[in-house]
């Protein structure tokens, strides 16, 4: 495919993405900003990438947020104690609280360990919001709240999901601005 078909095929894809869907996650961590709540983000692969960027560009702008992908002495100490599906959902019995937010990103909205950090974060009260592809798989349907991707090639569909972070960084941006400064 031509890159310019690539463009015009990602553009296709987040045409179809609702303004509801992202007032619907700007709305959740509004409400985890304002009662002081933590935004954690986390997938696998090219999400996980994605969870780290995403991570970064949140505190930044501000707002408290930080992807359980990024320490790799975290990572492997889990990983080697407890298997790679608890790598993120032990992460969050340590620092999860009622009212953050775990922001799972999986492509094919499959990955065990993120569907088993939904599981914990959810068990710790805290909002969940699954961005997934594929269909959804079982990330949409453990979510309290999620948006899929409609697409089937992953590449577009973690293109589409740094585009979807972005688009409610810069709505949540003038939100936070004031409140960081406090």
């Amino acid at each position: 495919m031509y890159p310019h078909n690539k463009i015009v095929e990602l553009r296709d894809i987040l045409d179809v993405v609702s303004g509801q869907e992202l007032d619907t996650l700007t709305a959740i961590m509004e409400d985890v900003i304002d009662h002081e709540g933590l935004i954690y983000f986390c997938g696998n692969g090219g999400s996980g990438a994605t969870a780290n960027l995403l991570a970064g560009d949140f505190l930044a702008a501000g707002i408290r947020a930080l992807s359980l992908n990024a320490n790799m002495g975290v990572l492997n100490h889990y990983s080697a104690h407890f298997g790679y599906r608890y790598v993120f959902s032990k992460q969050l019995e340590c620092l999860g609280r009622e009212r953050d937010l775990l922001f799972a990103i999986s492509g094919s909205g499959n990955s065990a360990n993120v569907l088993e950090a939904v599981t914990t974060a959810a068990d710790r009260g805290m909002h969940t919001f699954g961005l997934t592809g594929m269909g959804g798989g079982q990330l949409s349907r453990l979510s309290r709240k999620a948006l899929v991707v409609h697409s089937d090639d992953m590449e577009q569909i973690e293109n589409a999901h740094v585009i979807i972070g972005h688009a409610v960084l810069a709505k949540l941006s003038s939100f936070s601005a004031a409140r960081c400064l406090h």
